[in-house]
């Protein structure tokens, strides 16, 4: 598994079919990447483990569409998180405290080039993931 801001990278050519209504694909592998993901979920999450399956799904459809996304995925004892339960929880510490995540993930897709399509899932921190969300709040 990755450690801290250690990073996998999928990288595929961006296919263009000017007759289709979403002409946009790409056949980019990103096998390694959801490998991680399970992984870390299996491995570090007491409960609701395959609350996991969501986030992949996300990014099947990210990719489906080549949509350029940013997304947060936090792994708990208790499960797993995206994007706004995280902000929510690390906004709200009062209420939330701090240091809910075992592991925090950063997920980008991208699309660098008119040929390209870029994945990469960065492991980052609750300082980094505060920052980048909050603004550094």
């Amino acid at each position: 598994m990755l450690h801290y801001k250690e990073k996998i990278e999928a990288e595929g050519q961006l296919l263009v079919d000017y007759f289709a209504e979403n002409n946009r694909k790409t056949n980019v592998n990103y096998s390694s990447i959801v490998s991680e993901l399970i992984q870390a979920a299996g491995t570090l999450c007491e409960y609701f483990a395959s609350d996991i399956v969501y986030d992949i799904k996300d990014l099947e459809n990210y990719i489906e569409n080549t949509r350029e996304e940013v997304v947060f995925i936090g792994i708990r004892d208790s499960g797993v998180d995206s994007t706004i339960a995280i902000k929510q929880k690390l906004k709200n510490s009062a209420t939330y405290g701090t240091n809910n995540y075992i592991r925090l993930y950063r997920l980008e897709t991208s699309i660098p080039n008119d040929h390209t399509y870029k994945i990469e899932l960065r492991r980052v921190d609750e300082y980094d993931t505060k920052k980048e969300l909050l603004g550094g709040k």
